[in-house]
């Protein structure tokens, strides 16, 4: 909701680009890093601070939203500033520091709705800390304050989310379980490991693993950096309540994107419990965790693409070239399209003006309809596969072979049929 707000007010100046749909994530990954920086500066040691800094980055899943026109990145670079306030706040406890934290976690939350796990998870744990010193005047103060911001909040949000929730906008999301749906599927995205493997499974928990021995071992020892108990009570909380919510509210846990908020959790709970495992191990550790975690960045990093939506890497192109062909022979195109493709399709042909460019659905009824020129095909299965007609056969309609392909994006499964003649039946 508030990125839409940003995006619209950016194009009051006239200039409805991309480019200024995609400012505020980029002024966020500057406040991400911002906080970041801040967060560890003089809380860890320096190679500790440095290797968590580099695990906080290098996730080329989550770095995608940085630079897309959508909210995702404007709630972390909030959440992190919400727990860069709450650090200072546990430290010394002040009015000013608890409506800092609980304000920009509030902000994470207009951003996207289901940041409101974070933002209740961090407001029990700053309270819960003020409990245990045992000071019943900051304790009032500490609740009074954290229930006028859960109150506006409410305020702000119940509207819109009743709304979602009327018009099925809340659905998507897992049954599963937190592990099968939230967690395995922020490690698949992040490793960009789709197919059936154990490669995501294995990764997954070992990082688990160590993570729960780490943490478990230095809250035992009592040995481990200042802020630890902030990390990974937040995380723990968060979890909790996103499992409440399902079993009480029948709300999805959260999959993919949506539960992208967790990674920088685990990771700083796991980076500021490391102590307790010893100098060298816990270095090891560090050591080979920012190892892997930077091979895969280098590996999976891109410039024109996203990882939940691949299939739109090339539509601009598809369509230029389409559009290109069209000029040349003076006549529109007809262009039949897969469902999953109406959106992007409609906006480039919308934004760049493709005149010589008409749009075919492929659902309803055939009888009566256009027949098209070109045909854009989203394959379902793995890529590349000589022979992808014969397992396509139900999906694909009658008639068309390869000899009919215009062009093709295996990494995508994308392929273009050009030249066709008649309609097409499924």
């Amino acid at each position: 909701m508030l990125n839409t707000v940003v995006i619209k007010f950016l194009f009051l100046s006239g200039n409805e680009s991309l480019f200024w749909a995609r400012v505020p994530g980029l002024v966020s990954l500057l406040m991400y890093i911002y906080f970041s920086y801040r967060l560890l500066l003089n809380r860890l040691p320096h190679v500790y601070g440095v290797g968590c800094f580099a695990l906080l980055i290098c996730n080329p899943f989550m770095l995608e939203f940085f630079s897309l026109a959508r909210g995702y990145g404007m709630s972390f670079a909030f959440m992190m500033g919400a727990l860069y306030f709450a650090s200072q706040n546990i430290e010394d406890f002040s009015v000013s520091s608890l409506y800092k934290s609980l304000g920009f976690g509030a902000f994470s939350v207009l951003s996207i709705f289901s940041m409101v796990y974070f933002e209740l998870a961090l407001a029990l744990t700053l309270n819960i800390a003020v409990l245990l010193k045992k000071d019943r005047r900051t304790l009032k103060q500490s609740l009074l304050h954290s229930f006028l911001v859960g109150i506006i909040l409410l305020l702000v949000i119940a509207v819109p989310i009743f709304r979602l929730e009327k018009h099925r906008g809340l659905s998507y999301g897992g049954e599963c379980g937190v592990y099968r749906d939230t967690l395995m599927s922020l490690a698949r995205y992040s490793l960009g490991d789709f197919k059936p493997s154990s490669l995501a499974p294995l990764l997954l928990n070992s990082f688990l693993l160590i993570s729960v021995a780490g943490i478990g071992f230095s809250f035992f020892r009592k040995w481990r950096a200042p802020m630890s108990g902030l990390f990974v009570g937040v995380t723990i909380l968060s979890v909790s309540l996103i499992i409440l919510a399902h079993h009480l509210a029948g709300v999805k846990y959260p999959i993919d994107r949506v539960g992208l908020f967790l990674y920088p959790l685990m990771i700083l709970s796991l980076c500021f419990c490391l102590y307790s495992l010893g100098r060298w191990v816990s270095m090891s550790l560090l050591a080979v965790l920012v190892s892997a975690f930077f091979m895969n960045f280098i590996s999976r990093a891109n410039f024109y693409k996203t990882t939940l939506w691949d299939f739109d890497a090339h539509t601009t192109q598809i369509l230029e070239m389409i559009n290109a062909k069209g000029q040349a022979e003076g006549q529109v195109m007809a262009l039949e399209i897969e469902s999953v493709f109406e959106k992007s399709v409609s906006y480039y042909i919308d934004r760049n003006r493709y005149n010589f460019i008409r749009v075919l659905c492929n659902h309803g009824d055939a009888k009566g309809r256009e027949s098209p020129r070109y045909f854009l095909y989203f394959s379902q299965n793995v890529f590349p596969d000589a022979d992808f007609v014969k397992h396509d056969r139900d999906r694909l309609p009658h008639g068309l072979s390869e000899g009919d392909i215009f062009i093709e994006y295996p990494d995508e499964k994308i392929i273009i049929f050009g030249e066709l003649r008649g309609s097409l039946n499924y």
